[in-house]
Order: C-alpha cells, then sequence, then structure tokens
C-alpha cells in the first residue's frame, strides 16, 4: 500500500536524520551513523521510494554521505550497487567500476572494506 510505504520511508530517513543530529545520545562513540545505518537507509530507499528519480535521488544522497564519512563498506557499496539507477551509479562511481577512494572506507574496518 503506497502509504505505508510512504510512512516507512519517512520514519526511516527521521530516524537516520535524528541519529545524524543527536549521536552522542545513540551510542556508538558519538560520531553518527555507522556503515550498518547507512545500508539500512540504502535499503530503505531501494524498496520504498516512489519510483526511478525519488530513488535515485535518495540512493546518491545517502551514498555520498557515507562516503564523506569513511563509512563505505561492502555492504553499504552493495546495497548502493543494488538501489540506485544505472544513470546514479555512473555519475557517482564514474568508470571506475567498483573501485573507490580508501578515505571513503576511512571508519571501516579492513575486513568489511570494499
Amino acid at each position: 500500500n503506497y502509504e505505508r510505504k510512504r510512512e516507512a520511508l519517512r520514519l526511516a530517513i527521521q530516524t537516520f536524520e535524528d541519529v545524524n543530529s543527536n549521536p552522542k545520545r545513540y551510542g556508538g562513540g558519538g560520531y553518527g551513523p555507522n556503515q550498518y545505518m547507512y545500508t539500512a537507509l540504502l535499503k530503505a530507499c531501494a524498496r520504498l521510494a516512489d519510483g526511478e528519480t525519488e530513488r535515485g535521488r535518495l540512493c546518491e544522497h545517502v551514498f555520498r554521505q557515507s562516503a564523506e564519512r569513511g563509512q563505505v563498506s561492502k555492504t553499504v557499496l552493495n546495497q548502493f550497487l543494488k538501489g540506485a539507477p544505472f544513470g546514479v551509479r555512473k555519475r557517482v562511481l564514474g568508470d571506475n567500476g567498483v573501485s573507490i577512494p580508501k578515505e571513503w572506507s576511512r571508519f571501516v574496518k579492513m575486513s568489511n572494506r570494499p
């Protein structure tokens, strides 16, 4: 049902933004969202967004934020590749395929890096 999907997406984004703006309140060392939260939000965006345009915009925003914060893990990258439309994937990753700059994963354990 459309309304339930919209509400679920709204709650996922709201929860993420709450953790992002109040990191000390939610533990994790007070650093904000981690790779697991980015993966969950990318999955929610891919499944709940209304159409390809919204899905692409949301997935791109979330992925770029995870890259800026050094939280791109294998699962974040895989979820982005699954959820984002081709044009968005190409714009964000270029012609490098899945080869990403090391700084995008700087706070991810070596074993979880792409």
